[in-house]
């Protein structure tokens, strides 16, 4: 590989042909389907070495709930494969839509009926949550989580007793719901007063908000006792309710396991030669294949081998609270402005990167040559050149990067 041909791969097409075989060799571990276009789907990727999502023991979660509203509810381009933070908020975006319709119907829903059935939803709703808790507890108080491999999922199927008759509560309100749903307007209605909790930001609303703070983590990471690392009260604040399953343990499982068990890492090659026989449209990207600049893409040497090493990897079902009801998808007419929705997060903890040229001498002179290098988001100077293979490793300790997020046109 000549000087010039490494430089290439850091910058301009070269850098762009990584980015594509990343997000596909990320592809399989977000979704099963081979050609997202046809689904109205598309993956986004991020950067491996950017600041993701904190989570664990040492996290309170109200900074945990803000990292993850910032990244779940976040709208994504499809004119761009690149996950965006500052694309809009879907939460916002599906009220102001409802809001539009409504102002625009014809018509007047009935209101005392639908405050009367609204008020059996929210109670339900409520009592299906404190009974969800009221199970966690004694999950916990029983050894399970400590004195058995049974999962959560598996325990509360066999044993829960407080959740089963509250699901069936909210199972009866919520077919009350449907049914008064088949109105869209009255359904609309229905879906903007759930959100009008959601959106509440001085008060929490259960199932439907969650607290959250904007407190820097790093300061609370460097204070000496866990009662330092406690959370303002004077700087709590609600959001939109956000929840990914088993985050916490994830997390506390990888942190465990950095650098001591290599067998076990996820290790990814990111294959240049498959995505340029990758169609765009297979990674929900059709008008990228228009690109004339792919042209470029054919022409940059693949005599390397990239590779990326995580200690973990899973990938997160988002899921909204009690205001994403399926009424407001299902019933009423969609956006002539659609949005990309994200419903997947893809986490990584411990991110390495490997170049390994065939002639790792000329690896030095290519940065000498060239500045503003970059790989995935992060710059290379000869600084990152170990022993002739360019390594460039995660320097977020305890912080799970965001790696992917999968979105559905919404």
């Amino acid at each position: 590989m000549s000087a010039a041909s490494v430089s290439r791969v850091l910058r301009g097409s070269g850098e762009r042909l990584v980015w594509k075989a990343y997000a596909i060799a990320l592809r399989m571990h977000l979704t099963t389907i081979d050609k997202l276009d046809q689904s109205s789907k598309a993956i986004f990727v991020a950067s491996p070495f950017q600041y993701g999502i904190p989570a664990g023991s040492l996290v309170p979660d109200e900074i945990t709930n803000e990292q993850l509203y910032r990244k779940a509810d976040a709208i994504q381009d499809r004119r761009r494969p690149g996950y965006s933070s500052d694309g809009g908020s879907y939460f916002e975006f599906a009220r102001t839509y409802l809001k539009t319709i409504q102002n625009t119907s014809s018509g007047s829903a009935n209101d005392s009926r639908i405050t009367e059935v609204q008020k059996q939803v929210w109670a339900s709703q409520e009592h299906s949550a404190n009974a969800y808790l009221k199970d966690v507890d004694l999950y916990k108080s029983s050894g399970g989580v400590e004195g058995t491999s049974m999962s959560f999922d598996a325990w509360m199927s066999k044993f829960g007793i407080f959740s089963l008759a509250a699901r069936k509560e909210q199972g009866n309100a919520e077919k009350k719901l449907q049914e008064l749903a088949e109105n869209p307007i009255e359904g609309i209605t229905i879906a903007l007063a759930s959100m009008r909790l959601a959106a509440e930001t001085k008060k929490s609303n259960l199932g439907s908000n969650m607290p959250c703070t904007a407190q820097d983590l790093p300061s609370l990471f460097n204070t000496s006792s866990a009662a330092d690392r406690q959370v303002n009260p004077d700087s709590i604040f609600y959001r939109p309710q956000y929840s990914i399953s088993g985050l916490d343990q994830r997390v506390e499982s990888w942190i465990s396991q950095y650098h001591r068990s290599e067998d076990e890492a996820v290790k990814l090659q990111l294959d240049l030669e498959e995505a340029k026989n990758t169609a765009w449209a297979d990674l929900g990207f059709p008008h990228l294949d228009q690109d004339p600049t792919n042209a470029e893409d054919l022409e940059v040497t693949s005599d390397f081998d990239i590779s990326l090493k995580l200690t973990g990897m899973q990938a997160f079902d988002v899921e909204r609270g009690f205001w994403d009801i399926d009424t407001s998808a299902q019933n009423f007419e969609r956006a002539p402005n659609r949005c990309m929705k994200t419903t997947r997060l893809l986490l990584g903890y411990g991110a390495e990167l490997e170049i390994t040229p065939e002639h790792p001498r000329q690896l030095q002179s290519s940065f000498k040559e060239k500045k503003n290098s970059s790989i995935l988001g992060f710059p290379v100077t000869s600084s990152t050149v170990d022993k002739d293979v360019v390594r460039i490793s995660s320097n977020h300790t305890g912080i799970p990067a965001l790696l992917a997020v999968l979105a559905k046109e919404s």
